[in-house]
Parts: structure tokens; sequence; C-alpha cells
């Protein structure tokens, strides 16, 4: 991540000393996923607070899903679920392309989400007359399907799957925490350069594609049998 920073021409990231090492007991959390939002980044949002940072990004352990969290003016923090970080990473990406590429047709630009992900992005795909997908769960499906429309003429541009793993582009044809960290930074850095938030650039993306709602739950099952 260091080096995907670098080539993105960020300032160093500041690590949270207690969980940069690898450790595979995981000894500083009850369960080691992102997912869980401020269950697991509760070290990190002090830290953060100690060196006055407003923005968290957290990579799971082999670093293919990324979380993230914003401080808020009134001090407390706000943890972005998978479908927010998605349709922020997918404007965000469509914006940066179209202005490098603003000869392209749009109809050919692919947005990819499972089908237990926000339609959010479907609802930007359609305004801003892009291509959309919809897959089964699972990245093997998402990578496969950015494949296949590649060799139909499509340039897959982003996609995504609610449980916080995103591909950006088809470098790697999988979820990439690293390069998702380095493009949300990007974005952060832009926004906050501008006198905004990652928040506000969420509620304004509301409404211009709608107002979705997402609530995931699981279950313990204590007894094998």
């Amino acid at each position: 991540i260091n080096a995907e920073y670098g080539a993105f021409g960020l300032e160093p990231f500041i690590p949270t000393p207690a969980q940069f090492d690898p450790d595979p007991e995981f000894p500083t959390v009850t369960f080691p996923n992102p997912e869980e939002g401020k269950g697991v980044l509760k070290l990190a949002m002090e830290c953060a607070s100690q060196r006055d940072s407003r923005l968290i990004l957290a990579n799971d352990p082999d670093a293919d899903r990324l979380a993230a969290a914003e401080k808020l003016p009134n001090g407390e923090w706000y943890s972005f679920n998978g479908d927010q970080i998605g349709v922020l990473l997918a404007h965000w990406v469509l914006t940066q392309y179209t202005h490098l590429h603003p000869e392209i047709d749009k109809s050919k630009l692919a947005f990819i989400n499972s089908t237990v992900s926000s339609k959010m992005l479907s609802s930007l795909a359609k305004i801003e007359g892009l291509y959309y997908e919809e897959t089964l769960t699972g990245f093997k499906w998402i990578a496969n399907k950015a494949l296949d429309l590649k060799k139909k003429g499509h340039v897959p541009l982003f996609s995504y799957e609610e449980a916080i793993g995103f591909m950006i582009g088809d470098v790697v044809l999988d979820k990439d925490g690293i390069l998702a960290a380095a493009v949300f930074a990007e974005m952060a850095t832009y926004l906050y350069s501008n006198n905004s938030t990652c928040l506000d650039y969420y509620r304004s993306l509301q409404k211009s594609y709608g107002y979705y709602i997402t609530n995931n739950k699981y279950f313990y099952c204590y007894d094998p049998s």
C-alpha cells in the first residue's frame, strides 16, 4: 500500500501501530473483519483522533476488502457500509475516467455488482448512460462478467459487492482492497481540499440517483449439530 500511495502521489498514511504488523491471532479485535465497522476500527479511531486525522481506511488480513470511516464535525465517527463505499468509488472513478477520456462513448463503460448489492449503482449507470450488469453473489461471477464484457468491446470500469469488496478496472480481476484504498484516499484528498467531505459527497449522490437503504445481518451457529 505504500507503493500504491506513492504511485497516486498521496501523502504517507498514518498506521495504527497495534494493528499494522501481521499477527495470526488478531489479539486487538474480537472478530477480524472490517465489515464490523466501529467494532474493529476502535483502535484506528483512537489513533486517528490522536493524530488529528479525519479519515480511516482499513483492509482485512489478506487486503482484498476495504472499510472506511470519516470523522464528523461533531467529533463522532461515521462508518460507511459496503454499498456506500461502492457508489462513492463508482462515481469518482467515472468522473476521473471521463475527464481523461472525454471522447468516450459512455454506453461502452460498464458497472457491475452482485444481486445482494445496492441497486443505486444501477440507477447511477442508467442516469449517466452507462452499461450495467447484475451478477450472482461472489467475485468469480463479477470478474467473469467483466471479462465477457471486455471481449464484447465494453470497458469494465468498476465492480463491487456489498461485503466491502471492490474491483476498479480490470487490472486485477478480483476484489482488491489496496487499489480501492488508494482511490478512496485520492477522492477524499480532493474533497477535503474543496471544503467537502466523503459523507457530503455521498449525500449529493443520493439527491442525484436516489435513496437506497440496505440492512445486512448474519447469524452465529454455536451448535455444530
